[in-house]
This record gives structure tokens, sequence and C-alpha cells, in this order.
């Protein structure tokens, strides 16, 4: 029994590093490709806006360009999730609710052929992670079961609240590791009707690219991002089947009370107050339209006076302009007429006392990090939240 248990401990640590590895190898690999689908994406978008009207033939294929750049970026954020990387901000969720507005989506996505049956805990407790993630979790799980069941069967999600015991956290089943940290979870149940996963497949279909369907029908990344994200949230997975049966995932994410939920709201709400603004002028440079429309108004309306614009040549019309004002660039260092740091470095030249953040969606390297690090300036990639922001411009206005 001893060896056993020192095998399974084994295999648990091999597995989990194995899993690190994976998730290192993955978000650099994701990273840099982003560059490259934003590479090819513009070029072919250039070239749409060069060429003639009369030219349809090769719009067609500049057009199957951009639509195979959509699916690559897609993917990207698939591998991203896996190698947990892409952080996203947290809020307190109801998964009942997450459940229930998702049910239309999910019956236009698995088809009429299959009947979704939910069992949801009034009393189900809450829990810490982002809703999109958690949406992706169960659309995941959805289509995974569709392809189970082609001539159509049941989908059962059942939640409910479990508390943990030291002396149960052997006995809870789930994988990655020997046991479970106790404590109280929402559990939540995804059980299919379909044709189920033979024993010796049972642990490898979360392994990115496994797959047992033709390649049409997936990628193989769909239950490796629901293991991403469930490990991502301190949660664990689980999963049983049976040939010719079914299969079942149960998922355990770590609960908030009702008492905690009201206390975080409080806290958010007094730290949110804490980081508004004074009326101090800020330049903000972003050359992609619709997020610079929402971070303005989210600045503006946190008490910043904002000035924003999309170019180097705009932003530097706009320091001469207001000369003396402006007590924080706020720029986006890939921009299309230059570059974000080449700006802050003119700027600090012309007003040395300007403070300067700088942002990016892009990998660490291309956006010279170093370079940014030792030119003193500060950083906050993106995406990120109002309360980050906010805190990082309070930091530099302070």
């Amino acid at each position: 029994m001893e060896e056993k248990n020192r095998n399974r401990i084994t295999e648990t640590l091999i597995n989990k590093q194995k899993n690190e590895t994976i998730a290192r190898l993955v978000g650099g690999v994701a990273h840099d490709f982003n560059n490259i689908i934003s590479v090819i994406s513009g070029n072919a978008q250039l070239c749409l806006m060069m060429l003639e009207e009369s030219n349809q033939e090769l719009k067609e294929h500049i057009f199957s360009i951009l639509k195979a750049s959509e699916r690559a970026s897609k993917l990207v954020k698939q591998l991203l999730i896996i190698g947990k990387r892409h952080d996203v901000g947290f809020k307190i969720l109801n998964i009942n609710k997450v459940i229930e507005n998702l049910l239309s989506l999910l019956k236009e996505t698995i088809g009429e052929n299959i009947q979704i049956i939910t069992t949801l805990d009034k009393d189900v407790g809450y829990i810490m992670a982002n809703e999109a993630n958690i949406e992706q979790v169960i659309l995941n799980l959805a289509v995974n079961a569709k392809d189970a069941m082609p001539n159509g069967g049941k989908i059962f999600i059942k939640t409910e609240n479990i508390e943990i015991s030291e002396k149960e956290e052997h006995k809870v089943p789930v994988i990655h590791t020997d046991k479970i940290k106790p404590g109280k979870y929402v559990k939540i149940n995804f059980e299919d009707t379909g044709v189920g996963i033979p024993r010796e497949n049972l642990y490898k279909i979360f392994e990115p690219y496994f797959t047992t369907k033709p390649k049409e029908v997936g990628t193989g990344l769909g239950l490796a991002v629901v293991l991403g994200i469930i490990e991502k949230y301190n949660g664990y997975i689980n999963v049983e089947s049976e040939v010719g049966k079914g299969t079942k995932f149960t998922i355990y994410l770590p609960a908030i009370s009702e008492m905690e939920n009201i206390e975080y709201e409080k806290a958010e709400h007094a730290e949110y107050e804490k980081l508004k603004g004074n009326g101090e002028m800020i330049l903000y440079v972003e050359d992609e339209d619709e997020l610079r429309k929402i971070v303005s108004e989210m600045l503006s309306s946190s008490g910043y006076r904002i000035i924003s614009c999309k170019s180097v040549k705009e932003a530097l019309k706009q320091l001469k302009k207001h000369q003396g004002e402006i007590q924080l660039l706020f720029s986006d260092i890939i921009l299309t007429d230059g570059h974000g740091l080449k700006l802050a470095k003119e700027a600090s030249k012309q007003y040395p006392d300007i403070r300067v953040l700088l942002t990016s969606g892009y990998s660490d390297s291309t956006v010279r990090l170093n370079s940014i690090s030792a030119s003193g300036y500060d950083y906050i990639p993106k995406p990120y939240s109002m309360i980050e922001l906010l805190k990082k411009i309070k930091e530099k206005i302070s």
C-alpha cells in the first residue's frame, strides 16, 4: 500500500512538472505568434486598402488571409490560457447566473437533438474568477459533450456547495494532485450521455493537442483550456467515464462566503475612491480607437483631465500646446507612426517634470521591457483592469 501511494505521488509530481513545462513553453510561443499574426493581418489589410475595386479575385484571396489570421488569433488566446499567461481581471461571481445566462447560447451551440437539464443549488456560494473564463469552461465542456453525442442525448449540469475536511482531502478524486486542499468549494458536475472515453485515454484528454476527433472537428485544445482555467483559480477537476454510457466532469472552485462578497465590494469601492484623481492632466496616446475611447471615459470619470490622441506626431503637438500642464504621459508602445519609448524620451527631454507610463499587449521582448526600465519609465501590460491602471497612475503622479 505504501509503495502504491509513493508511486501515485511520484506520477502526480511528474505530471505536474510536465504541465508546468508545457505552460512555460506555450506561454512564450503564443506571445511570439501574436506578433507574427499582427504583421500578417496588418499587411493583408494594407493590401486590401491599396487594391483597385475591380480586382475582385485578388480581394477574395486577401479576405482568406484575414480569416485565417482571425482563426490563428483565437487559437493563440486558447494557448495563452493553457500557458496561464493571459491574466484578466477577477470579480466575484454567482456560478448559477453564469450558467443561466449561457443557456441560450449553449442550446444554439449543441443543437436541438441534445437536451440540457440543470439542477442549480439556489444557495450556491460565490467564486472569485473572470466571467469570460468560466463561460469558456462551460462552453468547451458543452462542445466536447456534443461531439460525444452525434445522435443526440442529454447534458446534466449541477451546482452545489461542498466542504472538504482534512480527513477527506485524500478521498476526493481529482487529477494532477493526490489530494484536494481542505475548505469550502462550489462544485459543478457536467455530465453527458455520450459514447464515453476509453480508460487508457481518460487523463490524456487534458493534454494540449490530444484528440480522438477528426482534424476538421477539433483542435485538441478544448479540455486543455478547461484545465488551465480551473488551475488558474486554484480549483480542481476530475473526470469519470464509461464507454457507451457517458462522461462526467466534476469541478471544484474555491467558494467565497456572502460576508466575504460584501466585504470585497466595500473594500473595492473604498480602494477606488482613494485612487481617484484630483483634476490632474494626462496625455493618453493609443492608436486603437475603441480602446482609446473607453479608457479616456474611465479616467475622466475617475477625476482626471484627459487629452487623448492616436499618434506620436499628434502627441508631440499636444505636449507643446499644454506645456507645463500635462503631469503624465500614458502611451501605448507600438504606435502606427512610431515607438512609444521614443515619444517618452522626447517628452522627458523637453519637459523634465513629466511622468511616463507605457503599455502594450505585445510580448516583453517586442516592447523592449529592459530598455523601458533602464530609461526609468513605468510599464503596465495589457489587458489591465481599471483598478490596476488607477494604482499605477496614482503611483506615478504621487
